[in-house]
């Protein structure tokens, strides 16, 4: 403990930091440090009646509050010491640390980057948004949600210019909340003046600081005139130094350009890393480091050693390993290096000097490989107290803990004195700074007017030594954050009759603050940076009027013609701040000098201006490219329209402000007692998950009310909620993958939720740079070099291994899933889950109606497609209904299993449609419910992924573009937090449902197999097998890849490579040429599946099932054809009975079909039509081989064989009054075909004879058929001749059945069939077509 009076004793003669040596021009300074530190003593005893302040003053460093001492201020403050901070000393980093956010609210409170501008892994670019900064402050968990009172940072920020006024306004505002905000515990307040104006403005700290203490003193008198004894404590995040003794006459820091010693090292400072070369310094800040990032990190000490030449060069640090046992790290200064090793186990400390001293630790404490010397926590801060780098073991260990933010490559540091040149230096001037490992940037102040204060402690240490819960700083919001699911449920019961408190009287700054930044943050994505070019070119060509014509050229720009003096400076800026604040009225406004001479200024600039105004025309009829001036306006124009469309929506959705103190709560609480019961078991089945709970699956239900909560939550922003649905999401990354409209609308779509998933849930969020022009294939090669490149960069910086959970949205699902297919065992490994938004897992069938307009993608879209994307690879080649039914029958079996899947379906009505979905509704023709692009039951995935079905949204497929009513951040985080619940996160869990997916899928032809698996437990599987030596066997595997390829190999199969080549009409039917169809089950399967009814729109050429295969699978994918249960099996191909290719009279690819004493069955119920509209039916046929003995006609030999029968399921009527649904308990159906008829003993039959089937009335193909008719084909001289059979369906029909109304009638099924198993003979025919006409 050390009071005022002890603070410099002996220091000055004993203890120095070296002198710091600035070059010719700078003296030599030394700066004396506190003494050692003591042990945090337990907090002391407080008066009863005593309030407690917590000021935290921004900046306020521990020297220079040892100069205003001396010069009278701060007088009560006799009990002081120095905070260390964290390192980077940087202000976000360490009021975070100090407030321990990232311990409280974990992810979300974690500040990610320790600037404003930071380096973005998954883009390899420096970013940077001023708003994003502002909308950290905001978040109630950031670290301002520590303090009760504090300026509004939007004005806060106009101190850096030189302004008199705001300091003033600032601290005054906050003293005066603090001196009558009601009692409570601790009081704490923020103020941020100090360090805005130590930094830039020359010779008013000290002034500011006099401000202070004078409204300090302000506040401890007036709590003793109220007769309450007041503890004000100040603390402050961090030193700053400059070039002299403060208190003694200020000078300029001396500036570097780090991207000139970049250069000289051999090295291109670049804003994004693509050669070999690049480093990226992401720095807004002009501080005392730098965090750097290198292309190739092999290169870091190449680059060190180049930078470790100049004089300014202090340190650099770089992480060489950070695992779960230990973390090393090296340090480099100018004339030394040393490793620094913490166990993590053993919680102890390690310094290994390898040449020189860097850290000046004591030699004592030096290690080698043969004498570790362990040191403890304590131990650090105490032995490093008198050195330059104070505690620098702990905190160059503790920067590497990820506890805050991310790591970079190395970090540099310069020595006190200099600064680190940006953009930001042009405007202003830099008198102090801080951000390195010295004392005198680390050194921030602990002051007490009441209780002794150690010589030195750390960040982390301050708040338990004064006794403080950091929990109560954060009030409701860490309550509500750390509750269980079943806590906040009983909570949420206790109050349901009251409802949702929102806080709405509250109109304190710090929350109007909140709500100007919701706003201004959820600009981000309307408003880009990148945007603003396109805009002026908007203005600057317009290619729709006459080509030839002339037009404005780009104003020249040359800034050599300004007078930069007659500029608006920072001054200018400070000057017209203080007026607005001291004039009083708009007359005294308008009438102060220093608004007329700044007044006078814009009219100066204005004139240089008009006189640089370039007037020459540009000539675009020359070799201008007209498409590509075409292009240049349309972006721009698109761009224009689109954001007078989202305005409106930005507007509605961004400023919201309750009026009512309580909203009714709209969450169920019968599914959450529920769900709360079950979630553990539930969480782990897939049968419980889809258990039905009232009209949905527990899973759906479960979706809808993490979306109304997440609404909830939104609505009373930022007033906190009590979550039911509130399981912690740690350690993944979120991964979305557009789809075709995301380049149209320049990568809108969920932008505004995907930054929800980021900013509130503290999420990391990335996105492969797919193009939407390709195909899936070329953009799976696309997403997987993205992530192995991801995984490789976050590894190797020593980050934990990354854990992905991806958010495909339409196509961009098809696209995951096709990289899927290419690595699987990567994507078993690191991905935890999958979903599916509004995706065309089977196709769109819009797509078959019209194609994407290639030119129209390329015009909307900001980046050029890729040459290869523009023919042979495009995109929508890759989500056609008939391209999607290829890829599963390929890669179903491979899938099963790789990680959990889920699906999400979009729907909506045409008149809560988007104008482009309307649009699209209308082409594209849907017989089923639909989003406008893909339909209810195309975003389902296959039954054998056991995928969890999350349920429909009511939402149209452009649902996440900006100018939606849509709340898109409520959907990602209801979609995220609902698989949060479902426990996504545990790799056990997962583990061991995957493989029970698997062993599903294996066990579905145990029969066959005579096999059958079970799971025994984490990583054993279970055999049981007829075939092997040993009836039980294991199967061990280490994921669920491994797994996946020893119970379900690869088949080859002439199915995996084919792409259908027929258009069908839109259909529910899920087609598997390896199905087999159970005619006692026909009705229920046929049962409420909808068929879309052939028509001239959707088959204008008719009904034509042609064969020209070379594989009798091809012809049955083309047409949907599936084998009947009762036929006999491996048909396909086969010559001696079934079907195989084969040629007739020297015609090539007909289908040769035998039957050898059975009977072999296809049917198709893709195609649905009216007999009356597709009345002209045309077979070719040639029959080689009759049945001897057959007769099918009832009431004869009852041998119902024939080498050729085609068969028509008919439906009488329409129970339901619609066509592409049957019913099968309601609509009367019944049988009418063809057959080849043998030679009738005792008869003479002729072709065009109806007869009615020998088993007619007997429930052959549909249970309930009364009849069943056949029209002969043939006469008997026809045998072993090709023959084109034209018949007229519908005459057919009337003359076979005339008590029916032929205009009633749909065929609802179509089946061939040739056999012999009646007679036990044989039979042969070649089959080449069959159509129908209108």
């Amino acid at each position: 403990m050390k009071s005022k009076k002890t603070s410099f004793q002996s220091v000055a003669t004993s203890i120095l930091i070296g002198s710091l040596t600035f070059g010719a021009a700078s003296k030599s300074v030394a700066f004396d440090l506190p003494f050692k530190p003591k042990p945090a003593a337990a907090a002391s005893k407080k008066v009863e009646q005593t309030k407690t302040v917590f000021l935290a003053v921004d900046g306020l460093s521990y020297y220079a509050f040892l100069a205003a001492q001396k010069q009278g201020l701060f007088k009560d403050f006799t009990n002081y010491g120095a905070h260390i901070a964290p390192f980077p000393s940087m202000t976000d980093l360490s009021w975070a640390t100090m407030t321990h956010t990232s311990d409280l609210f974990g992810a979300a409170g974690r500040i990610k980057s320790v600037e404003a501008t930071y380096f973005d892994e998954s883009t390899q670019t420096v970013q940077g948004d001023p708003r994003d900064y502002y909308r950290r402050l905001a978040f109630p968990k950031y670290y301002m949600g520590a303090f009760d009172s504090f300026f509004n940072p939007y004005v806060e920020a106009l101190m850096y210019f030189p302004t008199e006024e705001v300091p003033k306004l600032e601290i005054k505002t906050v003293v005066d909340e603090l001196a009558s905000a009601k009692a409570k515990p601790v009081h704490t307040g923020y103020i941020g003046a100090i360090d805005s104006t130590a930094h830039t403005q020359l010779n008013r700290l000290f002034p500011v600081m006099r401000v202070l203490d004078t409204e300090l003193q302000r506040l401890i008198k007036s709590s003793k005139d109220k007769g309450q004894d007041i503890e004000v404590i100040l603390v402050s995040d961090h030193g700053n130094i400059g070039r002299f003794h403060e208190g003694q006459p200020e000078q300029e820091l001396l500036g570097v350009d780090l991207n000139k010693a970049i250069e000289s090292a051999g090295f291109n400072n670049v804003q994004q890393l693509k050669g070999a070369k690049d480093v990226a310094v992401p720095l807004m800040a002009l501080g005392t480091w730098a965090p750097v990032y290198l292309k190739e990190r092999k290169e870091t000490r190449s680059l060190i050693q180049g930078l470790r030449q100049h004089n300014w060069f202090d340190l650099a640090v770089y992480l060489n390993r950070n695992s779960s046992s230990e973390t090393l790290m090296t340090v480099v200064s100018s004339d030394g290096e040393a490793k620094v090793q913490f166990d993590k186990k053993t919680h102890l400390y390690y310094y290994y000097p390898e040449s020189g001293n860097p850290l000046q630790i004591d030699k004592l404490y030096h290690s080698s490989k043969t004498a570790p010397k362990a040191m403890k926590a304590t131990e650090v801060l105490n032995l490093t107290a008198k050195t330059a780098y104070p505690d620098s073991i702990f905190r160059l260990i503790e920067s590497a803990s990820e506890r805050n933010f991310d790591f970079p490559d190395f970090i540099l540091t310069l020595k006190d004195g200099y600064y680190i040149q940006s953009s930001l230096g042009a405007f202003t001037k830099m008198y102090r700074t801080h951000g390195s490992l010295t004392a005198a940037s680390s050194f921030g102040l602990v002051a007490s007017n009441k209780r002794k204060i150690p010589g030195q402690i750390r960040s982390k240490d301050i708040l338990s030594f004064l006794g403080v819960n950091p929990k109560e700083l954060f009030g409701n919001t860490e309550k509500r954050h750390a509750t269980t699911g079943k806590e906040s449920l009983k909570e949420v019961l206790a109050n349901y009759q009251q409802g949702v408190e929102t806080q709405a009287k509250d109109l304190s700054q710090k929350r109007i603050f909140q709500h100007i930044t919701r706003f201004v943050s959820d600009t981000r994505p309307y408003f880009l940076v990148s945007e603003m070019k396109s805009f002026m070119s908007a203005f600057k060509f317009d290619p729709f009027k006459q080509p030839g014509s002339q037009t404005l050229s780009p104003m020249n720009f040359d800034i050599s013609k300004f007078d930069v003096t007659s500029m608006i400076s920072p001054e200018d800026i400070g000057a017209l701040t203080d007026a607005v604040l001291t004039s009083g009225s708009v007359e005294n406004l308008m009438n102060d000098p220093r608004v007329e001479k700044i007044k006078d200024k814009v009219d100066m600039l204005q004139g240089n201006k008009m006189a640089n105004l370039d007037l020459t025309h540009q000539d675009l009829s020359g070799d201008n490219d007209f498409m590509k001036n075409i292009v240049d306006f349309v972006l721009p124009a698109k761009r224009a329209a689109m954001k007078m469309y989202q305005m409106p929506y930005l507007l509605e959705r961004s400023i919201v402000v309750q009026e009512k103190a309580f909203l009714q709560d709209s969450r169920d609480m019968l599914f959450a007692r529920k769900w709360i019961n079950n979630k553990e078991s539930a969480s782990q089945s897939f049968k419980e998950l889809n258990a039905q709970f009232q009209t949905a699956t527990m899973a759906q239900t479960l979706l809808k009310e993490a979306i109304k909560e997440a609404e909830l939550e939104d609505r009373i922003y930022p007033t906190p909620l009590t979550q039911i649905y509130n399981q912690k999401l740690e350690d993944l990354t979120i991964v979305y993958i557009p789809g075709i409209y995301n380049s149209i609308f320049d990568k809108e779509i969920f932008s505004l939720g995907l930054n929800g998933l980021a900013d509130e849930m503290g999420l990391r969020v990335i996105q492969p740079p797919v193009e939407s022009g390709c195909s899936s294939d070329y953009n799976a090669d696309v997403i997987l070099n993205y992530l192995r490149e991801d995984f490789k960069a976050r590894t190797q910086r020593g980050h934990s291994n990354p854990r992905y959970l991806i958010l495909g949205y339409s196509k961009g699902a098809v696209d995951a899933l096709a990289a899927f297919t290419k690595n699987p065992t990567f994507i078993s490994n690191n991905v935890k889950a999958f979903v599916s938004i509004a995706a065309p897992l089977h196709g769109s069938s819009i797509l078959n109606t019209t194609d994407l307009p290639f030119m129209l993608v390329s015009a909307l879209s900001e980046n050029k497609i890729p040459e290869i994307c523009q023919k042979e690879k495009t995109a929508a080649k890759s989500i056609t209904p008939t391209a999607m039914e290829a890829f599963w029958r390929k890669n179903e079996r491979g899938l099963t299993g790789l990680t959990r899947y889920f699906s999400v379906t979009f729907e909506s009505d045409p008149e809560d449609s988007h104008i482009f979905m309307k649009a699209t509704k209308i082409i594209g023709q849907f017989e089923e419910n639909n989003d406008g692009v893909v339909t209810t039951s195309s975003s389902k995935f296959p039954q054998a992924l056991k995928a969890v079905d999350l349920g429909t949204i009511k939402a149209d497929h452009l649902a996440g573009i900006l100018s939606s009513r849509f709340n898109q951040k409520a959907f990602m985080k209801g979609v995220v937090k609902t698989l949060a619940e479902v426990n996504i996160s545990d790799d056990k869990q997962n583990l061991t449902w995957n493989s029970k997916v698997i062993l599903a899928a294996a066990n579905s032809r145990a029969t066959a197999e005579r096999t059958y698996y079970r799971w025994f437990k984490d990583n054993i599987a279970k055999v049981y097998s007829l075939k092997n030596e040993n009836f039980v066997d294991f199967v061990v595997y280490s994921n669920s890849w491994e797994m996946n390829q020893q119970l379900l190999p690869k088949i080859n199969d002439p199915a995996d490579n084919y792409e259908v080549k027929t258009k069908l009409p839109q259909s529910q039917w899920r087609f598997d040429p390896y199905a087999v169809l159970d005619v006692a089950k026909l009705p229920d399967i046929m049962a409420g599946v909808r068929v879309a009814p052939v028509t001239k729109t959707n088959l204008p050429e008719g009904i034509n099932i042609t064969y020209n295969h070379k594989n009798m699978v091809h012809f049955r994918m083309d047409h949907q054809f599936n084998y009947e249960s009762r036929s006999p099996g491996g048909l396909d191909d086969n010559k001696d009975f079934g079907y195989v290719t084969a040629d007739f009279d020297g015609d090539k690819d007909w289908a040769l079909m035998k039957s050898k004493n059975n009977s072999i069955r296809m049917t198709t119920l893709a195609y649905r039509f009216s007999p009356t509209e597709y009345a002209n039916m045309n077979l070719k046929l040639a029959v080689t081989k009759g049945v001897n003995g057959a007769d099918p006609v009832k009431g004869r030999s009852g041998k119902d064989d024939s080498a050729f029968q085609v068969w028509f399921t008919i439906r009488d009527g329409k129970a339901n009054g619609d066509r592409g649904i049957v019913d099968p308990k309601n609509d009367k159906v019944f049988l009418f075909g063809y057959y080849w008829g043998d030679e009738a003993q005792g008869e003479i039959r002729k072709a065009g004879d109806i007869f009615e089937n020998h088993y007619s009335n007997k429930n052959i193909v549909v249970a309930t058929l009364p009849l069943a008719k056949q029209l002969l084909l043939n006469n008997q001289d026809m045998l072993g001749k090709a023959q084109d059979y034209k018949r007229n369906l519908a005459a057919d029909l009337k003359k076979a059945f005339p008590d029916k109304n032929v205009e009633d009638l749909d065929i609802v099924a179509i089946t061939i069939q040739h056999d012999s198993n009646d007679a036990e003979d044989s039979s042969e025919a070649y089959f080449k077509s069959l159509s129908f006409q209108p």
